[in-house]
């Protein structure tokens, strides 16, 4: 079933869902939100408001590509967020927060003008964990998270739950 939210409540911006989840998921876009600096978030309010219509996109499913092999990703300049369905729906919302926010500072990046990170896919991951970082957003939960689901060994679920009990999260 295709749902379509409310993803900030003073903004038309909508997050299309397929299936469960899309409350959960919207709350912890929310927080994550709130925690951005004001600055950093007219900045990508501003980035995605100039867009052309239907953009900015945020789909929260098990639909698109990589899906299966990424919890997140950003494309056509900061102005299409996807995020897997499946890993969201048993992720910690500390760990889901920093997934979300190291997504956003892939816009964020676009939304100033700064070439992202540098000439490598591994700069360019490095910067926005740090522009996350900065943020206040604890990348630590995330590194165990990937450590735990490497080549998908252990699903998400039980990493989550390893995290968890790890005092991690």
């Amino acid at each position: 079933m295709k749902i379509k939210q409310r993803l900030l409540p003073h903004h038309k911006f909508q997050v299309l869902t397929w299936g469960d989840g899309g409350k959960d998921f919207v709350r912890v876009f929310r927080s994550c939100w709130k925690q951005l600096p004001l600055r950093s978030r007219r900045s990508i309010l501003a980035h995605w408001k100039k867009a052309p219509i239907p953009f900015p996109t945020f789909e929260l499913s098990n639909m698109w590509g990589d899906s299966e092999v990424s919890f997140a990703q950003v494309g056509w300049n900061g102005m299409k967020l996807r995020f897997s369905a499946a890993d969201f729906a048993v992720l910690p919302d500390r760990i889901a927060q920093w997934i979300i926010a190291h997504e956003l500072a892939h816009v964020y990046q676009k939304a100033i003008g700064r070439s992202p990170g540098g000439d490598s896919e591994f700069e360019n991951e490095t910067d926005a964990d740090k522009i996350a970082e900065d943020w206040g957003f604890e990348k630590r939960p995330m590194t165990m998270l990937k450590l735990l689901t490497q080549n998908r060994k252990v699903s998400v679920e039980d990493a989550g739950k390893r995290i968890v009990e790890m005092g991690l999260a």
